[in-house]
């Protein structure tokens, strides 16, 4: 690990320390306290990695600390050959508590990329509706509208016949496509307890603006012969395939820390090994570790100042009855009250 992510690591007085079957040795990260600061979040996204495209920040500002994704791509809403130049688009700021463990912010960076690019994805699935293209599973959508046109928007269509799935299917699939790629279906078949499953190919656009979206089949499972459905399955699909992608490019110091070519027997056996320190160690620091971990959990309660908020927290927590954990701090000002 880098000089400056370590920085922001310490153990804990008298931490021990286990020896592993590969002959190395650690002392957990459960037994460390953790200070980060800009320039360990900084070496953390340096020691991250994903494409060419995409660019990961780290910084502070007035709220604190938060790691950033940047695409460099093209607009996903005008056609590529209109374009002169790339651009690049940023996603949300991800915070980041100054106690964080390093771990925890490696998947806060590799959870950031996969939002980023699925705010893209959703953009990409086009339908042709009335001589336009829309995209209706954009997240730019309008919540407020949609709440208001509720009515009007849930699915009522009446149940398919799979021969009248397919023709509507088909119908839909040619004024549809996916960063510019045409959407095929090859086949449809309805198992015995009704649910459908629907091939897909795309072979792949002439000019794409994920750079990664190559050709590719997709076999989708509907519960039922619905055209609503099937374009709920093609969103999901289109989205799972998009976090594989990342699951098996994205990098920590070198290394793929999410692929499924990971063995998730050897990586239970590494856990359990370096958890069974906790039954060893000494029973004072046992203590002083359970100790932390309050004032850890402490220092993430949130803290409620609005007098409407306060009551609806409130009533739904006495539902529970009476719970284990920090409870949330309720500073409404008396004037609020």
């Amino acid at each position: 690990m880098s000089n400056l992510a370590v920085s922001a690591e310490r153990p804990l007085p008298n931490a021990p320390r286990v020896q592993l079957s590969s002959g190395a040795s650690c002392v957990p990260q459960h037994y460390l306290q953790y200070v980060q600061t800009q320039r360990s979040i900084e070496q953390v996204a340096l020691d991250c990695a994903f494409n060419d495209s995409t660019l990961i920040f780290a910084g502070q500002d007035s709220h604190g600390l938060y790691v950033q994704i940047g695409l460099v791509g093209f607009d996903t809403y005008l056609p590529v050959a209109s374009q002169s130049k790339r651009k690049i688009v940023y996603g949300r700021k991800w915070r980041i508590d100054y106690n964080v463990p390093t771990s925890e912010l490696v998947q806060t960076i590799f959870l950031a990329i996969k939002k980023a690019r699925e705010h893209e994805v959703r953009e990409l699935l086009k339908i042709r509706f009335d001589n336009h293209a829309s995209a209706p599973f954009s997240t730019h959508q309008d919540a407020r509208l949609i709440a208001e046109q509720a009515d009007r928007l849930f699915d009522v269509q009446t149940p398919l016949s799979l021969m009248q799935f397919r023709r509507q299917a088909t119908a839909l699939m040619k004024r549809s496509r996916y960063d510019t790629s045409p959407i095929q279906i090859l086949n449809i078949e309805q198992r015995f307890n009704q649910q459908v499953l629907v091939d897909i190919h795309m072979p792949g656009g002439d000019t794409p603006m994920l750079n990664d979206t190559a050709e590719s089949s997709l076999t989708l499972l509907l519960p039922a012969p619905s055209v609503n459905a099937l374009l709920f399955a093609l969103m999901d699909a289109l989205i799972a395939k998009s976090d594989r992608l990342v699951s098996e490019a994205f990098t920590y110091q070198g290394v793929a820390r999410f692929s499924h070519a990971i063995s998730v027997e050897e990586l239970a056996g590494l856990s359990v090994h370096t958890r069974l320190a906790d039954k060893q160690a000494p029973r004072s620091f046992r203590h002083q570790l359970k100790q932390y971990n309050h004032v850890t959990d402490a220092s993430r309660v949130p803290n409620v100042v609005t007098p409407e908020l306060a009551e609806s927290i409130r009533s739904r927590l006495a539902d529970f009855g009476e719970l284990a954990g920090h409870y949330p701090t309720f500073t409404v000002p008396p004037s609020l009250t």
